[in-house]
Parts: C-alpha cells; sequence; structure tokens
C-alpha cells in the first residue's frame, strides 16, 4: 500500500538502527518523504545514520538544562 501524499517526519536524533525503517517508510510515499533531525549529545554515544530515500534535513539541536528538565531546541525546520 502507498501513500500519494508527502510525509514530514521530526526526530531529536536519527541513530543507524533507525534508517532501514525510515527508508521502507519513505519508499511507501509516492510524493517522498523529509526526516528533520539532528545529531545526539556526545555523552549518549548514539551512532547516527544515513537515509537512502528519505530525504534527511540536517537540525542543530541546541541542548538545554539536564536531567528532568532537559529540552532540546532544534533550529533550521
Amino acid at each position: 500500500m502507498n501513500f500519494k501524499g508527502k510525509l514530514a517526519l521530526q526526530q531529536r536524533v536519527l541513530p543507524s538502527y533507525r534508517v532501514p525503517f525510515f527508508d521502507l517508510l519513505a519508499s511507501h510515499c509516492e510524493n517522498g518523504m523529509t526526516l528533520f533531525a539532528g545529531q545526539a549529545r556526545s555523552e549518549e554515544m548514539i551512532v547516527g545514520g544515513t537515509t537512502q530515500i528519505a530525504k534527511h534535513v540536517e537540525a542543530k539541536n541546541i541542548h538545554l538544562f539536564g536531567g528532568k528538565f532537559y529540552l532540546c531546541y532544534q533550529k533550521g525546520f
């Protein structure tokens, strides 16, 4: 089943293990899919991924505060 429209998703980060899912999802979007995601904090040790089908737009993550008050503001959308 294909989606006839265009899809846009926003993620804080794009880990490599999610790339196959997002590319599969994008392959079913007839007018394309855009994924807006930034980089993880260095202490998170999340390996970033690169999509082949979905268009990845790099966000500028601004990490504010920490712990239960953590907030991520994304620029570039």
